[in-house]
C-alpha cells in the first residue's frame, strides 16, 4: 500500500505510514482516531517521536516524518550531544604553546597549498603568473583571487572548530577546542575566536600569555572561554 503523503511503500495490511506516520486507513474507518489536541477533529497521522494523534492542522513535516509542534521544536540529536561535556576541563591537559604553533603551522601549510592551486589555476587559465599580484590586463580575476582567499580562510577555520572542535592542523596533534565546562565547539563558539584571534594578534602579547596561563589560554581563548587541551 502506497501512502498518499509520503509516496512510501507499505505493507498491505498497515494502518500508518512506516515513513511519516500518516494515516492509511479509511475516513470512514477511523472514526475512533481524533487529534490529541482538537477532541473533535480527525487524527491523521501520530507524531514520529511521542506517538501522539495529529490532525492535519497540528502535525509538522520535517523530512517527510510528522511531528507535533512540541517535539517539532525540540532540538536534534547532534544539537544536543553538542552540549554534553567531551572531557573534564579540571583535569584536561592544556595543549601548550609549542603544540598550538605545530598546529597552527600545519593549518598554514594546508591553505598554503591550497592557494597555490588556486594560483597556478589562474595562471593557466589566463596565461599570465602576476594575475593574483596586479590589476592588469584582467581586473576582475585579480579581484576574484583575493575574494576567494578572504572567504576560504575564516570558512576553514570556522567550520573545521564549528563541526570537529579541531582545525586539521590540531587533529595531527590530537589537540582540540572545548568549551568552559568540556564541552564540543558550536558555530557560535567558533565564529567568536576568529574574531578575537585578530586582537591577541595584533598586540603579540596575546598569543604569548598560554606561557603562564594556568590553562594554557591566549588571550582569544580568555575571551570566548574557551581552551585547547590534549584529547
Amino acid at each position: 500500500m502506497k501512502c498518499p503523503k509520503c509516496g512510501e511503500e507499505n505493507d498491505s495490511g498497515a494502518e500508518k505510514c512506516k515513513q511519516c506516520g500518516w494515516s492509511l486507513k479509511s475516513r470512514l474507518v477511523v472514526d475512533e482516531q481524533i487529534c490529541a489536541t482538537h477532541p473533535w477533529r480527525m487524527a491523521v497521522s501520530t507524531c514520529r517521536a511521542c506517538g501522539l494523534e495529529l490532525c492535519e492542522e497540528c502535525e509538522v513535516f520535517i523530512g517527510n516524518v510528522s511531528y507535533c509542534r512540541e517535539c517539532a521544536e525540540r532540538p536534534g540529536e547532534e544539537e544536543l550531544l553538542r552540549d554534553v561535556p567531551v572531557v573534564d576541563p579540571a583535569q584536561a591537559e592544556p595543549a601548550g604553546f609549542w603544540l598550538r604553533s605545530l598546529a597552527g603551522a600545519v593549518d598554514l601549510i594546508i591553505l598554503g597549498c591550497s592557494f597555490s592551486v588556486l594560483w597556478t589555476a589562474f595562471w593557466l587559465l589566463f596565461a599570465d603568473p602576476a594575475v593574483p599580484l596586479r590589476l592588469g590586463d584582467h581586473p576582475w580575476a585579480h579581484v576574484l583571487f583575493w575574494v576567494i582567499v578572504a572567504v576560504t580562510i575564516p570558512v576553514y577555520y570556522i567550520y573545521s572548530i564549528a563541526t570537529n572542535s579541531q582545525t586539521p592542523g590540531m587533529s595531527a596533534f590530537d589537540i582540540a577546542v572545548v568549551r568552559s565546562r568540556g564541552e564540543a565547539a558550536d558555530y557560535r563558539t567558533a565564529v567568536l575566536r576568529y574574531m578575537a584571534v585578530f586582537p591577541a594578534m595584533v598586540s603579540v602579547f596575546g598569543i604569548f600569555w598560554c606561557i603562564w596561563d594556568k590553562k594554557g589560554r591566549m588571550l582569544h581563548d580568555r575571551l570566548t572561554k574557551t581552551s585547547v587541551v590534549r584529547m
